[in-house]
């Protein structure tokens, strides 16, 4: 069936085009639609699945549930509920629930309850060898001010891993090889980008140890003269992530780090009394793993003291309420590796509190952060992230403000989340996401 909002191209590909097929718009056949593969950058990226062909007319979803036939799922013949689709890399056209293991990965689809149908959610392409990520710490580089119609070639950090850059463009991920190219510590777009337009480029930098998550209170700091703050100890850079009465501050729009162990804010000035909270990870050689647990149910018990599911390392823990960061000693108190209490605080049932924390374990996990912002609108609410998670580690702010899982938002699989409907954001607003991967 067709619909209103289903794009229309021409048939690059007469007789081998079907209901179904993953595509892409062909750079060879004059900007027709041809079968999308993942292991041929001229039939990448996809742009959505043919929902129904009228002579020389495709017509292609980009957005909401599509039946798919079996012929062109690989290697299932069903759909399953929650799971993730990529372009495959052997057969053109078909989806497969296997990530890539090379040439060009893709999430297109979802899994939903239907009967043989997905959900579609076309995501940004990047190659399978950035999935090879578990030794890098990532940073990000704004060049937009170097943008001015004639500039097409970005210098990085001479620190930068070949092969570890990831470019975009107005918010939209570029194609490596196609739209970029990788020269040294150099990158070269393969088009001219217009004065005012917009190039972001994130670039690895090697780490050889487990990173450990560590907080501090720099309210002590506030204000502070210059405007600088420092660190306890050094971070890995690229890490740190601010807190301002307990609202999460935005990287590169609220504050800059200066060195390992400084950053200032940007436009913002506080005053004496408030508070100023910062996160970070640093070297060490513990395996830890990241937990979070929904305690809601916890209110109004036990004297107002609160239990964990686990034993957590010893000032790891942090506490929202409501979505609200708490500050550590000051609105809520560490009691044991398994309890705290608030402090000056009284919850009343049917409210939010939700608890973060880092645990032993031997899995070796990196921390791992992203700005999803450029997808808002997409697809009513489902994000991606630029690579897998470990189960359970999604950590969702809306606007700065820290959202509850399966209350507020919902992990469909181990890369993508969804909101729930009435809270979807809107063009304007920021998405951000924490979550951890394992590293080897």
């Amino acid at each position: 069936m067709i619909r209103r909002d289903d794009d229309v191209f021409r048939n690059g590909e007469p007789g081998l085009l079907a209901v179904g097929h993953a595509v892409a718009i062909s750079r060879e056949a004059g900007g027709r639609v041809v079968r999308a593969l993942a292991s041929d950058a001229t039939r990448m990226p996809a742009i959505g699945i043919v929902a129904a062909l009228r002579g020389s007319a495709v017509f292609v979803r980009a957005r909401g549930a599509i039946k798919v036939p079996p012929v062109v799922l690989s290697p299932d013949d069903y759909v399953h509920v929650g799971s993730t689709y990529y372009v495959n890399t052997s057969t053109p056209g078909s989806l497969t629930r296997l990530k890539p293991s090379q040439g060009i990965v893709q999430t297109v689809a979802l899994g939903r309850r239907r009967p043989k149908s997905v959900h579609l959610f076309i995501g940004h392409p990047f190659g399978a060898a950035d999935e090879d990520t578990a030794n890098l710490t990532f940073g990000s580089l704004d060049v937009s001010d170097l943008v001015d119609g004639a500039t097409d070639t970005f210098v990085l950090p001479a620190s930068t891993v070949e092969g570890s850059v990831r470019v975009y463009w107005n918010g939209q991920r570029l194609l490596r090889g196609v739209d970029y190219a990788e020269a040294g510590t150099e990158v070269v777009l393969l088009f001219m980008p217009a004065a005012g337009h917009q190039v972001e480029i994130e670039y690895g930098t090697t780490h050889g140890n487990v990173l450990i998550y560590a907080i501090a209170d720099l309210a002590s700091q506030v204000p502070a003269i210059g405007g600088s703050y420092a660190l306890p100890e050094a971070a890995v850079a690229g890490t740190m992530r601010v807190y301002r009465n307990g609202q999460r501050l935005i990287p590169g729009k609220h504050f800059v780090e200066d060195s390992t162990t400084t950053f200032h804010l940007v436009g913002i000035d506080l005053a004496s009394g408030e508070d100023l909270e910062v996160s970070y990870e640093k070297e060490g050689t513990e395996g830890i793993q990241s937990r979070q647990a929904d305690l809601s149910n916890q209110i109004g018990l036990n004297g107002g003291v609160f239990s964990l599911p686990e034993v957590a390392i010893t000032g790891s823990m942090s506490v929202y309420w409501n979505g609200q960061r708490l500050i550590t000693g000051k609105h809520f108190v560490e009691d044991s590796t398994t309890t705290f209490h608030l402090v000056e605080a009284t919850l009343a049932v049917g409210e939010d509190l939700e608890v973060t924390y880092e645990k032993e374990g031997t899995k070796r996990v990196r921390s791992r952060q992203a700005d999803l912002s450029n997808q808002i609108g997409l697809d009513g609410g489902v994000f991606s992230l630029p690579e897998a998670a470990i189960a359970g580690s999604m950590r969702v702010y809306r606007n700065g403000q820290r959202m509850v899982l399966d209350k507020h938002f919902f992990e469909l699989s181990t890369d993508t989340f969804e909101f729930v409907v009435d809270i979807d954001p809107a063009t304007g607003e920021t998405v951000e996401a924490e979550y951890t991967v394992a590293a080897s």
